[in-house]
């Protein structure tokens, strides 16, 4: 959804941290509590009926598809694949989950544009008018301090008229900013939300300056998207709080990029189907799990390396995630096997909260089995040797049935070894019915050849 604003802004600079507007007039921040918040809307029961929500999709992948009942393997590889369902699969009322936004900006001075602040507020326009009714919005504006100009908003016509206003409220301030400052504000107000929470809760950072104040842990307890803008801001300490909050980090080279970079998080933000994701993973015994491999998101392995816990995080739409876990097969392995040369490996559980349907949901992955021959490949193996054993019977035909076998195992071909042909892969059924079914326009010839001592027939079909 694309909205045009045009507007003329007048920006008013000035050297004094009075606000403009009477909303800007508060007291300072920690002489009251932030509990003024709009409530949430009713919803409608129906929009929590689960039953037809779809669901992230599991896969797991082995790197190996057999392993021989005798061996044992101290590295194999399962690929897990976590696919998140896009929005056209959710219902048309239930393709949006309501969420609670902050927006922290820097009403500080810039030094490289003058017309920043009409950027700043086109793009506050934009997020105003594109949140629904079951969204609320709050803004934070920070320089040398950080004032909350907008409480958290429900933006129906109410809602929407008052975040524009004090959006439009906003002047530009002299002194340095202080990001660490305004994240602090803006994580108050979610913290200190006195009404049931919408599912979802994140903060967009907008800053051009210096970080001069370290930036406290316990502020990035919800998502953080950072916009670092131009050649001044602090780019280390914005990636730093991005990549603590599990939010991300942008960089924009000039405030002519905001309001793309601002249309683009949100559609992000509108798109989360899942969250507070997390994979569970049990092996069998005496399988054990060596290592899991899970880039930056927290994994817990229990004392026994029979199961490893991985925390994904929120799932967007249409989003991918994959994890490799190592495990290793020891020869004990080989009592597991049922009737039909199987083996249970991996085991593989995913919990997630529904952002949409606000319900938990509990998606097993079917059970991982690897096929455990007991005797195909050894079988194979010992004809091999049988006729390599001596150099005649190398030079008589060993050399030949042995490439054979490399050929069929490396492109996964059946091929003729010697005087075995084998009969899925041959002709010659197909050609008899083919004959008798269309006497007149077939024609089967004959032919036969000699190899390794043994005379071979074959069948071809030739159509007239």
């Amino acid at each position: 959804m694309q909205f045009n604003f045009k507007r003329n802004f007048s920006i008013h600079r000035s050297t004094s941290v009075s606000m403009a507007s009477s909303s800007q007039q508060e007291p300072h921040p920690l002489l009251y509590p932030y509990n003024d918040n709009d409530s949430l809307p009713a919803v409608d029961d129906k929009s929590n009926d689960g039953g037809d929500a779809p669901q992230v999709r599991i896969e797991a992948i082995p790197h190996y598809l057999a392993l021989d009942a005798s061996a044992s393997i101290s590295s194999l590889y399962v690929l897990i694949k976590l696919t998140a369902p896009p929005t056209s699969e959710f219902r048309q009322d239930l393709r949006h989950a309501p969420i609670d936004l902050v927006i922290v900006l820097d009403s500080s001075e810039c030094s490289f544009d003058d017309s920043y602040m009409a950027h700043i507020k086109e793009a506050l326009h934009f997020v105003i008018q594109n949140l629904g009714p079951f969204d609320r919005l709050s803004i934070v504006s920070f320089a040398n301090q950080a004032r909350r100009i907008l409480p958290l908003r429900a933006m129906n016509n109410r809602g929407r008229k008052a975040a524009a206003a004090a959006a439009e409220s906003i002047v530009v301030e002299g002194g340095s900013g202080n990001p660490a400052e305004g994240l602090k504000q803006g994580s108050r107000v979610l913290e200190e939300r006195p009404y049931n929470d919408n599912p979802y809760a994140s903060i967009i950072l907008l800053s051009h300056t210096q970080q001069a104040w370290p930036i406290c842990e316990k502020h990035l307890r919800f998502p953080i998207h950072a916009f670092g803008i131009g050649r001044d801001h602090d780019a280390v300490a914005m990636h730093a709080a991005s990549d603590k909050s599990k939010g991300s980090y942008m960089f924009l080279k000039s405030y002519g990029a905001v309001l793309g970079a601002i249309s683009s998080c949100i559609g992000g933000l509108f798109s989360v189907v899942a969250q507070d994701l997390c994979v569970t993973v049990a092996v069998t015994s005496p399988i054990e799990i060596k290592e899991a491999y899970t880039g930056g998101f927290k994994r817990v392995k229990s004392r026994k390396n029979s199961q490893v816990t991985i925390y994904a995080g929120d799932f967007y739409a249409d989003q991918k995630k994959e994890f490799v876990v190592r495990i290793a097969i020891p020869r004990l392995f080989r009592e597991n096997i049922d009737e039909f040369g199987k083996a249970p490996l991996v085991n593989i559980v995913c919990l997630y909260n529904d952002v949409v349907t606000q319900l938990s949901v509990v998606v097993k992955c079917p059970l991982l089995e690897l096929d455990r021959p007991t005797a195909t490949f050894l079988r194979e193996m010992l004809e091999i040797l049988r006729r390599i054993g001596t150099l005649e019977r190398y030079k008589a035909g060993g050399r030949a049935y042995m490439l054979s076998t490399i050929s069929s195992l490396k492109f996964q071909k059946a091929t003729t070894r010697g005087d075995r042909l084998q009969k899925e892969f041959t002709t010659r059924e197909k050609a008899f019915d083919e004959c008798e079914a269309a006497p007149k326009k077939a024609t089967k010839m004959k032919d036969s050849f000699i190899i390794d001592g043994n005379r071979i027939e074959n069948w071809m079909v030739y159509k007239l």
